[in-house]
């Protein structure tokens, strides 16, 4: 009987080293500069106050080096890091959150163009329709 207490108690210490040397490694890949995927599947996220994750754990997921949030795309990853830690990133970094905010600029151009667009169709539609229906 002791001797299985003995083994568990071998097998969690090295399950603690073995956890303290994967946060290690994940930390120096962190100081190395550069955002990185999260390779880590047993994380676990913050829950936001309505009960969802923050999103990104897993292998497709990718962690903010400093302050260690998450997201589920790299594109989110870059803009998070210009927005909320510009003093923080490095040159490329800086290059790849110009060229992505200018992306998403683009893109909430086009969906408020189009969003209006829909509108005015939808306006003089309903115009339309009440003056063939009310006379």
């Amino acid at each position: 009987m002791s001797e299985t207490n003995h083994t568990n108690e071998a097998s969690d210490a090295s399950e603690t080293r073995e956890a303290s040397n994967t946060a290690a490694d994940a930390d120096d890949a962190a100081d190395a500069g550069e955002f990185r995927p999260i390779d880590d599947t047993s994380a676990t996220e913050p829950a936001l106050a309505d009960g969802s994750e923050t999103g990104g754990s897993g292998p497709n997921g990718y962690r903010c080096r400093v302050c260690g949030r998450s997201f589920p795309a790299a594109h989110l990853l870059v803009l998070h890091g210009g927005v909320r830690h510009p003093s923080e990133l490095t040159e490329r970094e800086s290059a790849e959150f110009r060229a992505e905010y200018e992306r998403e600029e683009r893109q909430i151009r086009s969906f408020r163009i189009r969003a209006l667009g829909t509108l005015v169709v939808l306006y003089f539609g309903f115009l339309f329709m009440y003056a063939i229906y009310a006379s």
